[in-house]
């Protein structure tokens, strides 16, 4: 089921060559050919058809299709929004990506639970006891990590939320969602990204900089 809106970015559509190349009379028609796609997914090519679906008169659309069918694909009898088509790949990487993540961090959590349980399960076993790792330890390769990752790494993560949650998955993932996503696509670990980022702000405050400078990856 689709849904009752769809994306519109005001700058695309100003600074587009094509639209900006039609006549302002067909400026109407392209949205409200935009509006069937997004209900039907596609527009009937007949210009009767395509009258009664836009609610506009049968001469209005003859006389004005013709500058809008360069935004369009012709498959068979039907037109495509190029630009809508556009979006529907953009949406399903992008949940694809989700569903990728999704999937590795729940075989690395089964697989974490599965050594857990032998551990615990193991102790009458011949099997050598793994050799825990102190705190100390634990710090160090985190710390490690974090200084591995460039302050451009923390820019390509935050650009990635904001494109995130002002496009393909706008109003369809919580922050937390977003911000694992777009650290998925950079193949960076998310707690480590936001370490580097807690860091980065605490350096620019104490070199006396503006809070505003500071990266926000949430």
């Amino acid at each position: 089921m689709h849904e009752p809106w769809f994306k519109l970015f005001a700058s695309d559509y100003l600074l587009d060559a094509d639209v900006d190349a039609m006549p302002r009379e067909a400026g109407e028609l392209l949205l409200r050919m935009w509006c069937v796609c997004h209900i039907h997914g596609y527009c009937p090519s007949d210009p009767e058809e395509l009258a009664r679906l836009t609610r506009c008169k049968l001469s209005y659309v003859s006389q004005n299709l013709s500058h809008c069918l360069p935004l369009f694909e012709l498959r068979g009898d039907r037109l495509y929004s190029r630009r809508m088509e556009r979006e529907k790949e953009k949406s399903a990487a992008a949940s694809k990506s989700a569903k990728t993540r999704w999937d590795r961090n729940a075989k690395r959590n089964a697989n974490r639970n599965a050594q857990k349980s032998g551990s615990g399960s193991g102790s009458g076993s011949n099997s050598p006891e793994a050799t825990p790792i102190s705190p100390c330890e634990r710090t160090s390769a985190a710390t490690a990590g974090i200084a591995q990752l460039t302050s451009r790494d923390i820019r390509n993560v935050a650009r990635e939320v904001q494109e995130l949650s002002a496009g393909d998955l706008a109003g369809h993932a919580d922050k937390e969602a977003i911000f694992e996503i777009a650290c998925d696509r950079w193949e960076l670990n998310p707690s480590l990204v936001r370490a580097a980022a807690g860091r980065s702000s605490l350096e620019s405050k104490s070199n006396g900089r503006s809070r505003s400078k500071a990266v926000n990856i949430a």
